[in-house]
């Protein structure tokens, strides 16, 4: 790739913002085969709590396919979603912040008197 390329890339970047225009398609990621599915068949495989990390540019479908694993999963799982753009500081956001959110997120969500 051309150093004019990078240098293009650089300026427009920005994480929080969608890629504007086709400029710069040929650094897109081609996707393979169904997400969705994919992670659903893994977390209901896993033996050991199961981890994934999904990233990518604002707008390109990451909720929409965590959306679409929600679907194929809720006969046998809760989903509880923490929005952490909305609830903290992204600048400023830290682990323990993040554990105390999913925490006060599951005990508004779990009927309780079910489980106690």
């Amino acid at each position: 790739m051309s150093e004019e390329l990078w240098t293009k890339t650089f300026r427009i970047f920005d994480p929080l913002k969608p890629l504007a225009g086709e400029e710069l398609r040929e650094l897109y990621v081609g996707r393979k085969g169904a997400f969705a599915p994919w992670l659903a068949d893994h977390i209901r495989l896993s033996e050991t709590p199961f981890k994934v990390v999904v990233s990518g540019q604002l707008g390109n479908g990451k909720s929409t396919k965590l959306a679409k694993a929600e679907e194929l999963l809720k006969e046998e799982y809760f989903t509880a979603r923490l929005e952490v753009e909305r609830l903290f500081d992204i600048h400023n956001v830290n682990h323990v912040e993040v554990l105390i959110g999913i925490g006060a997120l599951l005990y508004k969500f779990i009927p309780w008197s079910e489980v106690c």
